[in-house]
């Protein structure tokens, strides 16, 4: 929702369900009277439910300058994951994500095939809490990037935009290249 020119807020939450089905062939066959066998055949061969909570919330300031679209957003999702397996040792995890994201948009630079072409440059600071810092052994990581978008409303009426993403990943023990491609309905 627009809470003040410019400026827009969003609140959310969902639900995730998950299910492993594994399937493991051991070269040797397993025992069922043995106890490290039986526990080895629940973990490789199990159908483990997992049930995932996210809530989410983050605002954004964007406001339109010289045809240059510049914008701040600020996020934050909680994510809680219940385990129901007799061999874990703990019953959930949890992880908190918090991400300052600053960018700017150009207006059209090129076109091509009579299509409008624009660029989105950005940087991210990525802040993790809860299980998933654990996991990670880092509490933070960087993600410096740029988007290419692609106008098609003359093309097709169903897809106004066709978006590649490039970016680059930071981080103590984090490092990575990711590209992406999106289209806007």
């Amino acid at each position: 929702m627009n809470i003040l020119t410019d400026t827009d807020m969003m609140i959310g939450g969902s639900y995730v369900y998950s299910k492993v089905n594994s399937d493991y062939h051991t070269p040797q066959p397993l025992v069922s009277t043995d106890p490290v066998d039986r526990a080895l055949d629940y973990v490789f061969n199990s159908n483990n439910h997992f049930s995932t909570y996210e809530f989410s919330s983050s605002i954004g300031y964007h406001p339109t300058i010289n045809e240059y679209k510049p914008y701040v957003r600020a996020d934050i999702r909680y994510f809680d994951t219940s385990i129901d397996d007799p061999y874990a040792s703990i019953s959930d995890t949890s992880s908190t994500i918090s991400k300052l994201k600053a960018g700017v948009i150009t207006p059209t630079v090129t076109s091509i095939v009579d299509l409008p072409l624009k660029l989105e440059f950005y940087a991210s600071d990525v802040l993790i809490s809860g299980d998933m810092r654990d996991a990670l052994d880092s509490d933070n990581f960087y993600v410096l990037g740029t988007t290419f978008h692609l106008g098609t409303t003359t093309l097709n009426k169903y897809v106004s935009e066709v978006t590649f993403d490039v970016n680059i990943v930071r981080g103590d023990n984090i490092t990575g290249f990711n590209f992406g491609l999106g289209f806007s309905f």
